[in-house]
């Protein structure tokens, strides 16, 4: 299975839903099995960065982006996903929300404060503020607005920064999903294991991978990514990273892992290989058993990280066909793969 990563507002010129169903028929042709929006909804405007903001910044968890369309433009594109045989799955940011979101007002015990002001648990996000999620009445309505969603035929979520969200609310909100539509796919961000280890250092919640699967399909593969960086880094590290692959596939069985070379996170990884190299991870990255993961722009070549801030469209006027024919040729390969049932765990070389 692979997700194909979108951020509407710099995909197309246009930056919005009716532009990006324009494009549906280019993203099924790559074979690609799910469409992932990166949040949709309104962005707040206290201490926004950059002119349109952090879609991570959200003021209202059932709102749609002015900028991207209306909420009958959304149901449109989920409409024609799923004419294109492909699956919706929403970014959702239940961790904070802006420092001016419609909540503070109406219920600001839904929030962590310190000396008095609202604030984060961890680090000092000028654009955004913590929720207090062990707050009852919280945890309803973020699992009220899970079901709305669905209900307007979203097929999935993927949870920022899940690991510091108990446990017990990820199991609460799936089995009430659920009783709408008990496929729904679940994908969590889950986070490197030093990360865990400080905020468990300050009392903080850090769920780890073995007990996020209780309520996850799929986890982000965060937990060796030093390893997957050094690899990229130094190829003398290969022989190292394939060692972590291989005890992260001993360790959760057949448990699925999320793998990518690059997300909105990270930087483009044609500006960071060479082409060659590149070509040769592709087909690596496609032979490990799990979830594969391609942002937009990544099959074309393109080096230009989009900014998260503003309106930066992609710039598809030079792309790289053997990139794109490269990554068309890996998804197919992992569809073939999975249908024989080959599940490839020990790679000796890339």
């Amino acid at each position: 299975m692979t997700i194909y990563q979108v951020f509407v507002r710099n995909h197309t010129e246009e930056g919005t839903f009716l532009a990006l169903i324009e494009d549906l028929p280019r993203i099924r042709a790559l074979n690609v099995d799910i469409l992932y929006l990166l949040p949709i909804h309104e962005i707040g405007n206290e201490a926004r960065k950059g002119k349109y903001g952090s879609p991570y910044s959200i003021k209202d968890y059932r709102s749609i982006s002015p900028d991207l369309g209306t909420l009958e433009d959304f149901i449109g594109l989920v409409k024609a996903a799923h004419e294109h045989g492909l699956k919706i799955m929403m970014d959702m940011v239940f961790h904070h929300t802006s420092r001016d979101a419609i909540y503070i007002e109406q219920h600001p015990d839904w929030y962590i404060y310190k000396n008095g002001k609202l604030a984060n648990k961890v680090g000092d996000w000028s654009d955004i503020c913590d929720f207090e999620i062990n707050n009852p009445a919280l945890q309803d309505y973020l699992i009220d607005t899970l079901i709305y969603w669905t209900r307007l035929g979203v097929d999935g979520f993927r949870f920022d920064v899940a690991s510091m969200i108990p446990i017990s609310f990820w199991l609460k909100a799936r089995k009430a999903v659920e009783i709408v539509n008990p496929q729904t796919i679940w994908l969590a961000e889950s986070i490197e294991l030093g990360f865990i280890d400080y905020l468990r250092s300050i009392n903080e919640v850090a769920e780890d991978d073995a007990t996020l699967y209780q309520a996850f399909d799929i986890l982000y593969d965060y937990d060796i990514f030093t390893e997957f960086k050094n690899a990229l880094e130094d190829p003398h590290h290969i022989e190292t990273y394939i060692e972590a692959l291989n005890r992260q596939r001993a360790r959760h069985g057949q448990h699925l892992k999320l793998h990518f070379l690059e997300n909105h996170d990270q930087e483009r990884i044609a500006s960071r290989l060479g082409k060659n190299r590149h070509l040769n991870w592709i087909k690596f990255i496609y032979l490990i058993y799990g979830v594969n993961f391609l942002y937009a722009g990544e099959e074309f070549g393109l080096k230009h990280k989009p900014d998260l801030f503003e309106r930066d469209p992609l710039d598809v006027s030079v792309i790289d066909l053997d990139i794109l024919e490269a990554y068309q040729r890996a998804i197919v390969m992992k569809k073939d793969m999975h249908r024989q049932g080959i599940n490839v765990t020990n790679i000796a070389y890339i």
